[in-house]
């Protein structure tokens, strides 16, 4: 009989309060292994202070990595050739803009600015390049991770 087999079993026997001698033989050593068994990344209160102490204090030194170094170091050192190729296709999607500087729609984000920004969506969605037009020139104000939220976009402008 199965883990989970067993398990079904004495869900079963709960349920229908049909409870015998060997189920309740079951549940009790059941209980016993569970409370003398330490599961996997379980923690005492006293570690759980120890590590959450150690962290601040990690943190406070300066130690650990900034979320832009934490995003450099997944798109570059984890996979140049990742990078490479969101970087390229960025590159390509915005040499449309040249020929059609009007194909992306106004941003609904910032549409309270003085300026018309658009966003034109690249590298398979996961990226907006945002910018505005004037006199016959592109001005490219960001490229935003579409990831990140959305009024973070709202507050940098």
């Amino acid at each position: 009989m199965t883990v989970l087999e067993r398990k079904a079993r004495i869900a079963r026997a709960i349920l229908d309060e049909s409870f015998d001698e060997a189920t309740l033989l079951e549940l009790e050593w059941m209980l016993s292994v569970l409370s003398t068994k330490r599961m996997p990344c379980q923690y005492s209160v006293e570690e759980l202070n120890a590590r959450a102490t150690q962290g601040i204090c990690d943190a406070e030194a300066g130690y650990g990595k900034t979320v832009a170094e934490m995003r450099e170091k997944y798109y570059a050192e984890k996979s140049v050739m990742a990078a490479t190729k969101i970087y390229h296709s960025i590159l390509d999607e915005i040499e449309i803009l040249e020929r059609f500087p009007k194909i992306a729609l106004v941003e609904p984000l910032l549409t309270d600015k003085t300026k018309t920004f658009r966003s034109l969506l690249v590298a398979k969605g996961l990226f907006k390049v945002i910018y505005f037009l004037e006199s016959e020139m592109i001005y490219i104000t960001h490229i935003w991770c579409c990831r990140q939220n959305p009024q973070n976009l709202q507050r940098r402008h």
